[in-house]
């Protein structure tokens, strides 16, 4: 969802298009997380240009920078419901066209043997069908 400060000239927006983001100032998330190169491609393929003012690896830092009137965002909507119930951010969904959700993952510790529930719940997050999201299984130490 596009994410900006109270009293944003977009702020009263119903839906916003990815063509309204066009030469805004931008606080988005650093080159190397996944989330920033899957914006970076949606806005290259519909043509838009923002103007990056600060990068972080964090949400919460992106989401209080949004608020002062650093620039605006695109952040995952769940990470940013608690902000528009309080009104300290404003949050206005992509019209349908150009959304696009990022991938989802699953991290799970290196062990030898795991619980027949456990091996089952990553065997079917593995082979789910969900075509609008790819799956990044990931073994951790």
């Amino acid at each position: 969802a596009f994410v900006c400060p109270p009293e944003h000239p977009l702020d009263s927006r119903t839906e916003i298009s990815l063509q309204d983001l066009n030469g805004l100032p931008f606080v988005g998330f650093a080159d190397h997380i996944p989330t920033r190169r899957l914006i970076d491609t949606h806005l290259r393929e519909a043509g838009v240009h923002i103007k990056m003012v600060m990068t972080f690896d964090n949400i919460e830092t992106i989401k209080n920078l949004v608020e002062i009137g650093s620039g605006v965002s695109l952040l995952p909507e769940d990470t940013v419901r608690q902000q528009a119930r309080d009104g300290s951010l404003v949050v206005i969904p992509l019209r349908e066209a150009d959304r696009f959700t990022r991938p989802e993952a699953l991290l799970v510790k290196k062990v030898r043997s795991r619980r027949a529930a456990v091996r089952a719940f990553i065997a079917a997050m593995r082979t789910e069908p969900d075509s609008s999201a790819a799956l990044i299984a990931a073994t951790v130490d």
